[in-house]
């Protein structure tokens, strides 16, 4: 039996979305190239620290009814810090619909449990803006 052009037309339009659905989905390379990249701004982030005579706990968990983990932890002063890489990159963890909400609802799982949650991209790590905002946070303004 023949196909007419509408159907025809549908099917080729549903697998066209299928395509560009899957397209926007990231590859197993491109989620280790993320995480490799979100692991050097890391230890951009904890070399800064150090520099600054800042001690801070790695993959720290605020809340022990969930898994959530904070890249960084002052455990002492309740600080804890994420940082978001990938805001230039689409889809990325944290620029996604989905991603930015489980990053609020950790914000607030944070703070609620009396912890002051920050978090700094990526390129303020590279331009030490989120070195700077965490130094005046420890020392004032000097």
């Amino acid at each position: 039996m023949a196909k007419s052009k509408e159907q025809s037309h549908k099917q080729t339009m549903g697998s066209i979305l299928v395509k560009l659905r899957d397209k926007n989905k990231p590859t197993e390379l491109q989620k280790q190239l993320k995480k490799s990249e979100n692991d050097l701004l890391e230890d951009l982030f904890f070399d800064q620290l150090k520099s600054a005579r800042i001690k801070m706990d790695r993959q720290f968990k605020s809340n022990e009814d969930r898994d959530w983990r904070w890249d960084f932890a002052d455990p002492n002063i309740k600080l804890v810090i994420d940082i978001d890489g990938g805001e230039w990159k689409y889809p990325s963890g944290h620029t996604t619909g989905t991603g930015i909400n489980k990053d609020r609802h950790k914000d607030w799982g944070a703070f609620l449990n009396g912890y002051k949650p920050m978090r700094f991209t990526g390129s303020m790590v590279k331009d030490k803006t989120a070195i700077e905002y965490v130094k005046k946070l420890y020392f004032g303004n000097k």
